[in-house]
């Protein structure tokens, strides 16, 4: 059998028959290469979710503005970004964004952020973490050369992206 290069097109529009197809054409590819068992592509997913702030000392709830978050999982990879806006907020403590999946186990991991709010001061970029475990990510400010915990000041803007593993 030989391999068509002309059936791999970008023609679908759906995530789901993209991936049946780009599976087809690879285990085109591997027959024709003299390959023996199954091309194992990981499950496909993009979706949306609403990311809700909370406080790590008390969660409190918020009067939104804006809340949109996008994901996409390949497989246990998890790549997403959330906006959050917010007029008032009653939490207190340590600022968290609530993620779409559960992360899985491993080291910490460090996400791009950007955080504005009343009586916010940061000297470096803002940055969030996710702990093994968590359905939150944590938001820090870089302060004289080190980190200290973003607590919640209102009214308040996130934008946070980045990936992680999920259980």
């Amino acid at each position: 059998m030989a391999w068509q290069s002309s059936s791999i097109s970008p023609t679908s529009t759906s995530p789901a028959t993209d991936i049946s197809k780009i599976k087809n054409d690879l285990q085109q590819l591997k027959s024709v290469l003299g390959g023996g068992a199954d091309i194992d592509i990981p499950a496909f997913q993009y979706e949306t979710w609403t990311p809700v702030v909370s406080g790590g000392t008390s969660a409190g709830t918020g009067a939104y503005t804006s809340q949109f978050g996008t994901y996409t999982r390949i497989g246990k990879l998890v790549i997403f970004s959330a906006q959050v806006g917010y007029g008032a907020h009653t939490g207190t403590g340590q600022i968290q964004v609530s993620l779409p999946a559960i992360s899985g186990s491993g080291p910490r991991h460090v996400l791009a952020t950007q955080y504005t709010g009343t009586g916010v001061v940061y000297s470096g970029q803002p940055l969030a973490t996710i702990d093994p475990g968590a359905m939150e990510a944590k938001l820090w400010l870089q302060s004289g050369g080190g980190l200290a915990a973003a607590n919640i000041a209102s009214p308040g803007y996130i934008a946070i992206s980045g990936h992680y593993y999920m259980v």
